[in-house]
């Protein structure tokens, strides 16, 4: 596949329009609001955000609000891939994936996941397999560092610095320890917010949020994003208001009747290999990490009337900006038309590497390759998606249409 005629779109995160993690909408419009961040006390509305969800192509689910080894093996937990300089979970971590429940994670199996449908994964369920199981203190906080940072990819439309920023004509609120950001947020209000689309105040957050995804994982990673935002110093920058389109003054952000329905896990195609293959349990955390957090089955989906193809997940076909020829996202399925022929190897390359089956870059805007966000993801991971996108049922891209072409670097005179 040609960097000027396919898009190989294969992200994992929260999400990326130029080098943002979200999907928003196919149509490149803002899809306020992401998690708000914003305090009565400081007039900020705080939430507006900015919609990432939208990532659509940008791949950010925009989350609302918000060496490698060749093999994978049964052992595919964060400690065996783990990268010190990328953030990603180390042995040094100690992690013990089989012993973690929620209840050692300091949160309530209600709080997260309870209609997740994890198969049973070495008997742990989706708390064995969460990237974050056994960890406390600093290796929780670093965890989370990870699941932000890299598999969610939360700065793409919060900032790097999560400080918030304008995207697409909204606003990613400030997750930042400061009084305009999460300061004054208990950590059962953030995870609220995160995993259930609702603020402190009781309103919902918009749907650019991916919180029907993020509902889904396991007590143990959402406990890990509270940490590491707790570590995040505190950056003053007050939700400014919405552009107005006519002009005059900031608007409001839009109030949103009620939070979306959480994504149902049990629709998620399942790897076909045996629970005795020796990749079974790399391909099952793959799964979580594609479909639990958001951002890959967020994109790589189709949309009909604006609602996620349920019959079609991971096929591709969802624009990332504005017609009449945007990027769009690839099909993620072992199908002709998608990733027929890549090993596990071939998709950790294209992730860490930015680089497809014919070693050509992909195309903007997948945060892939050594300077995407995803470049940090730990080698086990990046190994463990592979095995799970190379072994689902192949299914073809329902609209039957060639990916539109991707824009041709500037060659130069």
């Amino acid at each position: 596949m040609h960097i000027n005629h396919k898009s190989r779109l294969i992200p994992l995160v929260l999400l990326a329009l130029a080098g943002t993690y979200g999907c928003g909408d196919d149509d490149g419009g803002s899809d306020t609001d992401m998690m708000d961040s914003g305090t009565d006390d400081t007039g900020t509305d705080d939430t507006d955000d900015t919609g990432t969800d939208d990532t659509d192509d940008t791949g950010t689910d925009d989350t609302d609000d918000t060496g490698t080894d060749d093999t994978v093996t049964d052992d595919t937990d964060t400690d065996d891939g783990g990268d010190e300089d990328s953030g990603a979970p180390t042995d040094d971590a100690g992690a013990e994936p089989e012993d973690a429940g929620a209840d050692d994670a300091g949160m309530d199996d209600s709080d997260a996941g309870p209609d997740s449908g994890m198969g049973d994964v070495d008997g742990g369920g989706i708390e064995a397999i969460a990237l974050c199981a056994g960890m406390s203190g600093t290796a929780l906080e670093e965890c989370g560092g990870y699941i932000v940072n890299t598999v969610a990819h939360c700065g793409g439309c919060h900032a790097e610095d999560l400080s918030g920023q304008e995207v697409r004509g909204s606003f990613a609120p400030n997750l930042t320890n400061d009084a305009t950001g999460l300061a004054d947020w208990t950590d059962d209000e953030i995870k609220e917010a995160f995993l259930n689309g609702v603020r402190p105040d009781g309103e919902a957050l918009g749907p650019a949020m991916p919180y029907r995804f993020l509902h889904n994982m396991a007590g143990a990673d959402a406990d890990a994003i509270v940490a590491y935002l707790r570590t995040v110093p505190g950056i003053d920058n007050p939700f400014p208001g919405l552009q107005n389109p006519d002009g005059g003054a900031p608007l409001p952000r839009p109030e949103v009747d009620a939070p979306a329905p959480p994504f149902d896990v049990a629709n998620l195609p399942a790897t076909s290999l045996d629970p005795s293959d020796s990749d079974y349990a790399a391909a099952m955390r793959g799964q979580y990490i594609v479909g639990y957090m958001g951002v890959c089955i967020d994109c790589h989906t189709p949309r009909e009337n604006n609602q996620m193809d349920l019959a079609n997940l991971l096929t591709g076909g969802r624009g990332f900006g504005p017609p009449p020829n945007p990027p769009t996202s690839s099909n993620l399925t072992p199908h002709a038309d998608g990733l027929a022929g890549w090993t596990a190897q071939m998709v950790r390359t294209a992730l860490i590497e930015g680089t497809d089956d014919e070693g050509l870059p992909l195309c903007a805007p997948m945060p892939a390759g050594p300077d995407g966000a995803l470049a940090d993801l730990s080698e086990a991971d990046a190994l463990a998606i592979g095995q799970y996108l190379t072994t689902i049922p192949p299914k073809a891209n329902p609209s039957g249409q060639p990916y539109p072409q991707c824009p041709l670097p500037d060659a130069g005179p």
